[in-house]
């Protein structure tokens, strides 16, 4: 894997991860195909803990309100669903602290780089589990349920929002 990293990032295309104080920075190459062309593009995740967490993605604006057991798993849907849009292995992430200090690859080294809530942490676990079931099975209408009487039934809809587009 270390080969096909070097070789990425000799051509530029890598996807990149900077932990910032209260979020991250998430850097796309430009994508050219012969069919298909994307520029490069940064994602900027800001994230508010605390009585009322929400996110706010810097570059469009848009403001999720979220519980905080929920905004690591979420972020890492939505860095792995834009990396599938462009074809590009997730495991392939480049993750880098706040020096930009190189600390790994993969999305489970950006979600490392992410505190981890200061409550709930088993609802979190607990959300991990039912979107890990939803990957095995997909999307059941009980698990609304199930979500509902689990306590994460406001995390649970946030991440079923994002696997459903």
């Amino acid at each position: 894997m270390i080969d096909s990293i070097e070789f990425l990032k000799k051509h530029n295309y890598i996807v990149s991860v900077k932990e910032l104080k209260d979020g991250l920075e998430v850097k796309f190459p430009e994508l050219k195909t012969r069919f298909i062309v994307k520029p490069a593009r940064t994602i900027t995740y800001l994230i508010k803990r605390g009585k009322n967490p929400k996110l706010t993605i810097k570059e469009s604006g848009e403001v999720v309100k979220i519980p905080e057991y929920a905004i690591r798993l979420y972020i890492g849907s939505l860095i792995t669903k834009h990396c599938i849009e462009i074809g590009y292995n997730f495991d392939y992430l480049v993750v880098y602290d706040r020096h930009d200090k190189e600390l790994g690859l993969g999305i489970e080294k950006v979600e490392e780089i992410m505190k981890a809530p200061k409550v709930n942490t088993e609802k979190e676990e607990l959300l991990i589990d039912m979107f890990n079931k939803c990957g095995e099975v997909g999307i059941i209408e009980s698990f609304d349920n199930i979500a509902k009487d689990l306590g994460i039934s406001e995390g649970f809809a946030l991440i079923k929002s994002l696997v459903s587009k």
